[in-house]
């Protein structure tokens, strides 16, 4: 063979590397933009799919209602909405404040936080620290202690005390059917 020919064969086959080095690199660079976006589509399916298992657990763990209840309430009573508190109660609710006596059906309720939220003491502060909150069926309690803030004419009154609300699923959504609180404090004088 002469060197020509060598050189034009050896030529041929550097051609021919090259085309076949360059394929493959054109190919590795598809499966890795292939794979990359398979990765891609994964990780976001995940995603999707892990945030709708949040959500349906959180859907299907009725204590989250009950809690959202008792914010709703928590809110209300800061904004002294009455309006709000008592859409939260049942028609037949009772409300058991301390020191005086049962508040029985939801208008006289509605009375009762009319009165309160139009006296000259006005809340400030209101916190709850659950201690347990318990569906079974249609018929929940939610259980713990509240801190509320009051400015009063005679100044600044802070009252705490345990709670307990019993809540019962009414057309379709969670309503208070009764509400206790003691407050730690000693009770009013009498006049």
């Amino acid at each position: 063979m002469s060197k020509t020919n060598l050189r034009k064969s050896i030529a041929a086959i550097a051609t021919g590397a090259s085309t076949l080095v360059a394929i493959a690199l054109l190919f590795t660079k598809i499966a890795i933009w292939v794979s990359g976006g398979i990765v891609t589509l994964f990780a976001a399916t995940m995603a999707r799919g892990q945030q709708a298992s949040v959500a349906a657990a959180q859907a299907s763990r009725p204590e989250s209602a009950i809690v959202e209840s008792a914010e709703k309430y928590r809110h209300a009573v800061l904004n002294q909405d009455a309006t709000s508190v008592t859409s939260l109660f049942r028609e037949d609710a009772v409300e058991m404040p301390p020191f005086q006596p049962p508040v029985t059906g939801r208008a006289a309720i509605a009375r009762f936080y009319d009165e309160a939220f139009h006296s000259p003491a006005k809340v400030t502060a209101f916190t709850l620290s659950r201690s347990e909150v318990h569906v079974d069926g249609d018929t929940a309690y939610d259980v713990g202690s509240y801190k509320r803030g009051l400015a009063t004419p005679a100044g600044p009154v802070e009252a705490s005390g345990p709670y307990v609300a019993i809540l019962k699923r009414t057309d379709g959504a969670w309503r208070i059917a009764y509400l206790i609180y003691n407050c730690d404090c000693p009770p009013p004088q009498s006049r």
